[in-house]
């Protein structure tokens, strides 16, 4: 579980392009590295950055596993803030090859 500690956007990796990053295999397993020590507050704006694009996350071939991760790694109050936006979404995740492994 994810430690206290003081929020510096320059500490966590590709913020600004999370997205993309993560959709790749290198940006993937390097989130789910630093997704084990991070603080609380570098997860919480992880999950800001790319809630709006859960679904799509969830369904990549690379960034279901840091999905996993994060679903693994985080806390109840986190996890619920990820399957409130994903509630819309739900069925076609659940349905896709990638996604359902990210449930």
């Amino acid at each position: 579980m994810a430690s206290e500690g003081s929020l510096c956007d320059a500490d966590i990796p590709h913020l600004g392009d999370m997205v993309e990053y993560l959709c790749t295999q290198k940006g993937s397993r390097m989130m789910q590295v630093y997704l084990k020590t991070a603080p609380i507050n570098s997860i919480n704006l992880i999950i800001e950055n790319i809630n709006a694009h859960i679904g799509r996350l969830m369904c990549d071939s690379y960034a279901n596993y840091f999905c996993q991760s994060l679903v693994k790694n985080v806390g109840t109050e986190q996890r619920l803030k990820v399957l409130k936006q994903l509630s819309d979404k739900f069925v076609a995740v659940a349905c896709d090859s990638a996604g359902t492994h990210s449930m």
